[in-house]
């Protein structure tokens, strides 16, 4: 969990990242980052594979 300066800190950055560089944050509790943080973000839900499909791919 970020503190309320390191979230606003994390913020400034997102709103003006150098060009050469790509963010990729991951959290398992999205609810406890900032609205603003999340308003900026594009999202993707990761679900764990079972056993037998993961069996099936190797």
């Amino acid at each position: 969990m970020l503190s309320k300066a390191a979230s606003a800190a994390l913020l400034k950055t997102l709103e003006e990242p150098p060009d050469h560089v790509v963010f990729v944050l991951a959290t398992t509790d999205p609810h406890k980052v900032l609205p603003t943080i999340r308003s900026r973000t594009q999202h993707y839900e990761f679900h764990l594979l079972g056993a037998d499909d993961l069996a099936e791919h190797v």
